[in-house]
Formats: C-alpha cells, sequence, structure tokens
C-alpha cells in the first residue's frame, strides 16, 4: 500500500511536470506562431473585402514593421529580422526598409525603442507609406516572457490583428541582455576637398647676418619678392617668388635678383630653394667691380602666423653658393602679402 502511494505520487508529478513543459515555448516558435496568424489575418481580411479574388492575388500589402518594446535592443532586433525574413517568404507582402524608418524617427522626432501607441504607429505607416504596421513588445512575467504583437491598418488606425503569446523561455532571451542600442545614424556625405586658393604675393626681406665667402660680410641686406602664392587651409602652402634687392657693407656693397619656390613642410616649417645672378661694387682686397656670377640657394624658413591667410611672416635660414666667389650663408625676416 505504501509502494502504491508513492507510485501515484509520482505519477501525478511526473503528468504536471510534462503538462508544465508542454506550454513552455521558444522565442523562434512564438515569432512563427505570430507571424503566421499576422500574415493570415491580414491575407483572409484583403480577401473579404475585394470581390474580385484574382485581384486579391496581385494585391501587394506593404508592411512597416517597427522596433520591439523589449529587455535589450538585441531582443527587439532579432525579433524584427525574423518578423521581416518570414514576411518576405510571401509574394504578397512588401517591407518598408529600416533605412526609411529611420529618416521617419528623426523627422517625427520620436524614440522607436520603446512602448508605441497606435496613433504613433499610424503616423510614421503614413509617412514611410505603408499600408499595414506591426509592432509589439516582449515583457518577462515571473520567470518567463509574453510577447504581444498587434497590427493596425495605416488608413482606418483599426487593429487588423493581435498576437500574444506566453511562457517563452527566458533562456531564449537572455543571450541579447545587453547589448548597445542601435545608433541610426544618416548615410555619410562625401568628403569634400578643402578649396584651393591662388593669390598675388607682394612683400619685402630684410637680412641681418650674412657671412662667408669673397662677398664678404653685409650690414644690412634686403629685397622686393613678387609672385604667386597657392595654399589649402594648413595642409598646403607654396610661394613662387621673382626676388630683387642689395646690400650695404663695410667694405663693399652688394646686389642680386633671382627667384625661389617654398613649399610647406610641416605646419610651420617652409622648405625653400631658388637661385640667381648677383654681384659686388668692389672686392674685399681691392676697388675691383665684381660682375654678376650665378648662385643657387637653399632656405629653411619659420613661419609666425601659420594660420593667417592673407600674410605671412617667417624667418629664414638660408646658404648661397656662388659659382665663382664661394657661399654666403646667414638669416632673414620675410613679410608677403596676399592679394586675390
Amino acid at each position: 500500500m505504501f509502494t502504491k502511494k508513492y507510485l501515484l505520487v509520482f505519477a501525478l508529478l511526473s503528468f504536471t511536470f510534462k503538462l508544465s513543459a508542454q506550454n513552455i515555448v521558444t522565442l523562434d516558435n512564438a515569432i512563427q506562431t505570430s507571424v503566421n496568424q499576422i500574415m493570415g489575418q491580414i491575407l483572409m481580411r484583403d480577401t473579404l473585402a475585394v470581390q474580385d479574388f484574382n485581384a486579391t492575388l496581385n494585391n501587394i500589402t506593404t508592411v512597416a514593421i517597427l522596433d520591439f518594446d523589449a529587455p535589450s535592443v538585441g531582443v527587439s532586433e532579432y525579433i524584427v529580422s525574423e518578423f521581416t525574413a518570414y514576411f518576405l517568404t510571401n509574394p504578397r507582402f512588401s517591407i518598408v526598409d529600416r533605412h526609411n524608418l529611420d529618416r521617419a524617427r528623426k523627422e517625427l522626432d520620436f524614440n522607436m525603442a520603446g512602448e508605441v501607441s497606435d496613433r504613433t504607429a499610424q503616423r510614421i505607416g503614413q509617412f514611410v507609406g505603408a499600408q499595414v504596421v506591426v509592432f509589439g513588445s516582449i515583457r518577462p512575467i515571473e520567470n518567463m516572457y509574453r510577447m504581444q504583437v498587434r497590427a493596425i491598418n495605416v488608413e482606418t488606425g483599426i487593429v487588423r490583428a493581435q498576437v500574444n503569446t506566453n511562457n517563452i523561455r527566458t533562456k531564449d532571451i537572455r543571450p541579447f541582455i545587453g547589448k548597445q542600442p542601435r545608433d541610426p545614424r544618416p548615410p555619410r556625405e562625401p568628403r569634400q576637398r578643402e578649396p584651393v586658393n591662388a593669390s598675388a604675393a607682394v612683400g619685402f626681406s630684410t637680412t641681418f647676418f650674412t657671412s662667408g665667402g669673397t662677398l664678404g660680410f653685409d650690414m644690412v641686406m634686403g629685397g622686393l619678392s613678387v609672385g604667386l602664392n597657392i595654399q589649402s587651409s594648413d595642409k598646403f602652402f607654396l610661394n613662387i617668388l621673382g626676388d630683387a634687392g642689395g646690400g650695404i657693407g663695410f667694405e663693399n656693397g652688394s646686389y642680386y635678383f633671382g627667384g625661389s619656390v617654398e613649399i610647406l613642410l610641416l605646419k610651420y616649417i617652409l622648405l625653400g630653394a631658388g637661385g640667381g645672378m648677383t654681384g659686388a661694387n668692389k672686392l674685399n682686397s681691392g676697388d675691383e667691380i665684381i660682375p654678376f656670377s650665378p648662385y643657387i640657394r637653399g632656405s629653411l624658413a619659420f613661419r609666425l602666423f601659420p594660420n593667417d591667410d592673407e600674410m605671412s611672416f617667417s624667418i629664414k635660414a638660408f646658404y648661397d653658393y656662388y659659382f665663382d666667389y664661394g657661399y654666403r650663408m646667414g638669416i632673414a625676416i620675410s613679410i608677403l602679402k596676399f592679394f586675390n
């Protein structure tokens, strides 16, 4: 009798557990069941509303599937993607793409990642040109989840279908918890190139130290510069200049004319190269006039105000090599004004 009693209790517990297990549904089964019922009710009402059955078969219903009110955005995105896939298997439906829904969210100024009212769903459907809007929620109830799905007619605002599914397994939801919200950004605009400005350049330079070579030391040396400046913001800067000038020295005076090119090496540094002809009124050791002789120049300049696009101020270190008289090096200050 004792054994039979426990066998009866065990049988009742097993039957109860089995009955309870049969009521638990997976998330995928809940989605599939909801989609089938929603699609079936939409198609049935379309058929009843149209007298010509052949016309009904050729009629395509445009559906907008909104984000679900869910414990995380990962759950919502999974449900929406599964709903979309199921609807697309039926040629009687077309789906509004996510880009248009994101544009509707931005234009109508609302957040789709939350509970959506029937009126809001209707406004979204009108904006994107849908005939039916599908939306819903999935929420925890005790240790399970409950999913509710609604489909409304955009034109009338009437609920065309509603499906409730209880006892969805928690372990199907857990992997999606904690995912960060999707950030619907508008498509990037193509990157535009910085405009390039070309300007006439006029200025002068003053050399306050020179040394070396047969031409000797000049106490003051300066000249005028005329040319072209090409620049684009602070990334590209080019000077093409013609120079002419002279100097007054302790024992001689010199004069020159030539040209130079300066290009931006770094934001503050200009690398230059040039050349020309130079001469002097007498030698260090006598009164002989030095005729014009070719020379080449290399320079490195530091720009004082690199963000100024109307003028250029720089301190320049240069090295000149004279084919007939050796070399000369020095430091100069250069000021240029640009005219568009």
